[in-house]
């Protein structure tokens, strides 16, 4: 199985990201990640949405099916080598006094920024590839109070646009 980006230009309209996913559902593709946000141009939304496939035939078909919807401007799908993929999260971590030094030097080793600093526990903000969030997560785990991610954004490397 092999991870792949679509990304989709898609008119800013009530239920769009709903019949997107349920193309997805009835073909029984999981969605990793699903993200939707404004672009450049006012009435249409930017869909960065994360699957895993057998092969390139099946994410075609997707594209495909996708593409006939009347609201689907423009979608693309991509291998991971072929974009630009960052994520954003915020980490809530437990620490005393002591370890709160610590904390902040791994966040700032892995250019974290702290949000909130409280008596019990320190807030991260992080915004990075996933390998590299994924790493700074596995070094706190233990002491993880709460967690929230984005999912991800993607851009096509290069001057090529959706």
């Amino acid at each position: 199985m092999k991870k792949y980006v679509l990304l989709a230009i898609v008119e800013d309209n009530p239920g769009v990201l709903t019949r997107v996913c349920q193309l997805f559902t009835r073909r029984s593709f999981n969605l990793d990640s699903v993200t939707a946000g404004k672009t450049e141009k006012e009435g249409f939304s930017r869909l960065t949405l994360i699957t895993t496939a057998e092969n390139d035939y099946v994410v075609d078909q997707i594209c495909k099916q996708m593409s006939k919807l009347e609201e689907v401007k423009k979608v693309k799908a991509l291998e991971e080598d072929m974009i630009i993929c960052k994520e954003i999260a915020m980490i809530k971590i437990k620490c005393d006094n002591n370890k709160k030094t610590e904390i902040v030097n791994i966040a700032n080793i892995f250019k974290g920024t702290i949000v909130d600093v409280s008596k019990e526990t320190v807030t991260v903000e992080m915004t990075a590839d996933v390998e590299k969030l994924n790493a700074f997560i596995e070094l706190v785990k233990e002491d993880i109070v709460e967690l929230v991610s984005s999912g991800y954004i993607a851009m096509e490397r290069g001057s090529l646009v959706l």
